[in-house]
């Protein structure tokens, strides 16, 4: 069966077109699409493979030969090219449906490895702002309460492609059709990344060695915000104690409010900026320990004539 030829005579049967189904018209449109008219596929090769391709569809498969009819034409990695492609579909930007976790105002960026991402309509959500620049697209969530995922449409929802199939034993017909892009849309999701804060209660002198009688437990720190509201109070149990999980990219402020028996109370605040992509943030508060004096009088008991001490201890550790 000879290919079709651009420069000659072809009746319009819009009969055939009607009878395919659905699934058909369909398979017809992305064989197109994916076939001779994609980019980087105009070669004689994939025009043969897209046109046996549709063939398939509507009646059978062709085998072809070059113009002796006995040398086999070899189309087969044109073909696996067109299924691959349309199993996968390349339309839509390489990180379609996938989700991009970050925190608040930290900007991330993802590239389309596909090169398609400007054929969409970009646009920002409720708490989230995109911008493209190229392949690439850049996500920054501004507010805790944000889309969780946002749908973007493809400039080209639709385009005329010439569609050439076989009836039985013939390929007179041709058909001009109007359809839908199969990669009209592709869809992002959003979620906010989230950290704890671990305070570590030490001895300025000493670390982790705790002096004396003095102990680590009991310390109780505040946990802050920007503006000094106090968003939660967190008490050591040993000598660490752990907040609750909080937004990535928020800055918070760890003040020590009550401090544990034994030491002195430290009230500078620790500053937590919480901008790296991690599960949780550490922080320590040193404070110095209570110390007492010693102090050493000398006497003489004047009836046996020798000396003796008198101590007094006055919170010693």
């Amino acid at each position: 069966m000879q290919l079709f030829v651009e420069d000659m005579e072809y009746t319009e049967n819009y009969t055939k077109w009607d009878d395919l189904s659905e699934s058909q018209r369909q398979a017809i449109w992305e064989i197109n699409y994916y076939g001779y008219s994609y980019p980087g596929h105009q070669t004689d090769a994939y025009y043969i493979a897209t046109q046996l391709m549709i063939w398939e569809v509507v009646d059978q498969w062709y085998d072809p030969y070059y113009t002796d009819g006995t040398t086999p034409y070899d189309i087969s990695a044109e073909v696996n090219e067109i299924k691959s492609l349309r199993s996968n579909p390349q339309g839509r930007p390489s990180f379609n449906n996938t989700t991009i976790k970050t925190g608040l105002n930290m900007p991330k960026t993802i590239t389309d490895t596909k090169g398609v991402l400007s054929n969409y309509n970009i646009h920002s959500g409720n708490g989230v702002e995109l911008s493209a620049n190229g392949n690439d697209l850049t996500v920054t969530l501004t507010s805790e309460n944000f889309d969780k995922s946002l749908t973007f449409s493809n400039k080209y929802e639709a385009r005329d492609v010439n569609i050439i199939y076989g009836a039985p034993g013939s390929q007179n017909t041709i058909y001009l059709a109007t359809r839908i892009d199969p990669t009209g849309s592709f869809k992002l999701n959003f979620e906010l990344l989230y950290a704890d804060i671990e305070v570590e209660k030490k001895d300025k002198e000493t670390g982790s060695t705790r002096q004396g009688d003095a102990t680590f437990k009991g310390a109780e720190f505040a946990i802050k915000d920007d503006t000094g509201a106090v968003l939660e109070t967190i008490t050591t149990d040993g000598a660490v104690a752990t907040s609750k999980k909080y937004p990535l990219g928020k800055t918070l402020y760890v003040t020590e409010t009550k401090n544990p028996e034994g030491y002195l109370l430290n009230s500078s605040p620790v500053t937590v900026d919480m901008k790296e992509e991690k599960d949780r943030f550490s922080v320590v508060v040193e404070d110095q320990v209570i110390k007492g004096q010693i102090e050493i009088a000398k006497t003489v008991d004047q009836k046996r004539n020798y000396p003796t001490l008198a101590v007094s201890d006055s919170n010693f550790r």
